[in-house]
């Protein structure tokens, strides 16, 4: 029998994997979906986004931009680095009267951007 190594948030990251698994497959009409011309699959619920994980990929990059009036461009206010083990983000203290576009690049060992997509909300 081999000596089993748990990590200490082993339960919490299994439920999570669990409950985006269960979004991914059950989203409702209030989940906004995009997808990349190769097959990456990006979700939004309110302010929370997830997508589908990409074998290939060392991280994952959003960026968020805002918008005030349907006139004015988008300009750029966060951009986040994200693991390649982890495939989903909680924005905090966003105003619900704005809009949102949220890019999601998808970069390799090598450093360079082998997928993206973009979602707004």
């Amino acid at each position: 029998m081999g000596v089993v190594v748990s990590s200490p948030n082993a339960g919490i990251e299994h439920r999570l994997d669990l409950i985006l698994d269960e979004l991914k497959k059950n989203h409702d009409t209030n989940t906004i979906v995009r997808k990349s011309k190769t097959g990456l699959k990006i979700f939004v619920k309110e302010y929370m986004v997830w997508w589908t994980k990409v074998n290939e990929a060392s991280s994952y990059r959003l960026k968020l931009f805002v918008k005030e009036e349907i006139n004015c461009p988008y300009a750029e206010i966060d951009s986040i680095e994200i693991d390649r083990n982890k495939s989903y983000h909680t924005f905090k203290d966003l105003v619900g009267s704005l809009m949102y576009k949220v890019d999601l690049e998808v970069e390799n060992r090598n450093g360079e951007i082998i997928d993206s997509v973009s979602i707004t909300f």
